[in-house]
């Protein structure tokens, strides 16, 4: 016969077999009456289970009490600071009236605002105390915890007794949001919606295609071509001037000639030469590869310092006077084929 873990002959007596269960005499675990009760991982005593151990939940009130103690001391202390501020403020009310309202405001809960070093060491610290609570939860539901883990549970007051952590329990505001520079708040969590970085200006708000920067500059260029354009209509006008009165001065000698100086200004005889013709291809082969080096700006790539260089050459270029002369409605040459 098998009982309570130990070979028993056949013939032995039932009165010698033990309950594991409740440590009684003359009948096995299997057929006992009483309620069976796990053993409590934290204090190894029967009848109860870690979540109702009774050393836990003293620990936690001592604990709660504690927590309680210091925030009530934290506040004492800001409101003494802040009494002695606001005590300055009347002690100088009769220099200036105006102002004696201002060391008190800045003792106003919506001017608390953490620093940047507090904030990551805040954070820090919310990062271990969210680690301690799932150990919680695992010591809770019975699994076993080696030292390291255990030692960090025991830290858990400390943690939560740090300056920082105190100065966020009092109301502290959190770090700038980067999106909308409000305070309290992280970009992940702004209400606001998500703009792109200017890759010009570096500024929030707008794209490259709708910078401000850009806007001004690309209207002060076209209004410099629009001058150079007048300037050099004028001068071929005055020029045109000039040979049309000397052939009218010229009339009365040789009537039948007197279209033909004339005829020689009009826009259909005005014809590149070759070596013009050479430079004005060059010149618009440049504006071809800016126009390019332009698009791939404004879709938000990231040009080199040549690149650059060239794009800024751009008004430069247009401002030739073969290109000038090109504009002003000049014929094109027909350079000559290439020798095989």
């Amino acid at each position: 016969m098998f009982a309570a873990g130990i070979w028993l002959p056949a013939c032995a007596d039932k009165s010698s077999v033990v309950c594991s269960r409740c440590s009684g005499r003359g009948h096995r675990a299997a057929d006992c009456v009483k309620p069976f009760y796990r053993v409590c991982n934290h204090c190894k005593q029967l009848g109860h289970l870690v979540k109702a151990c009774p050393e836990l939940k003293a620990k936690k009130e001592s604990k709660e009490k504690k927590e309680k103690e210091n925030d009530a001391r934290s506040e004492s202390e800001v409101s003494t600071t802040a009494s002695e501020w606001s005590g300055k403020s009347t002690r100088s009310r009769g220099s200036r009236k105006g102002n004696s309202n201002g060391a008190v405001g800045q003792w106003q809960p919506h001017h608390w605002v953490l620093s940047e070093d507090e904030e990551r060491e805040a954070r820090k610290l919310e990062k271990k105390l969210r680690e301690i609570s799932a150990l919680e939860r695992m010591r809770d539901e019975g699994r076993v915890l080696d030292v390291l883990q255990l030692q960090k549970l025991q830290r858990k007051s400390e943690i939560e007794g740090h300056d920082i952590l105190r100065k966020v329990r009092l109301g502290y505001r959190r770090v700038v949001c980067s999106r909308c520079s409000g305070c309290g708040h992280r970009a992940a969590d702004c209400v606001k919606p998500f703009y792109r970085v200017c890759n010009h200006c570096k500024q929030l708000g707008h794209l490259v295609k709708a910078c401000p920067e850009l806007k001004a500059k690309r209207e002060s260029k076209e209004k410099k071509e629009k001058e150079n354009d007048a300037r050099s209509e004028s001068e071929v006008s005055t020029t045109a001037s000039e040979w049309s009165g000397k052939s009218t001065r010229s009339r009365g000698s040789r009537k039948g000639n007197s279209s033909g100086a004339a005829r020689q200004w009009q826009p259909h005889h005005w014809v590149l030469s070759e070596d013009e013709e050479r430079e004005a291809r060059k010149l618009e082969k440049k504006l071809r590869e800016i126009s390019a080096l332009e698009r791939m700006r404004d879709e938000g790539r990231v040009l080199d310092v040549l690149q650059l260089q060239k794009l800024q050459r751009k008004s430069e270029i247009e401002g030739h006077d073969i290109l000038r002369k090109v504009r002003l409605g000049y014929r094109r040459a027909q350079l000559p084929a290439l020798a095989e």
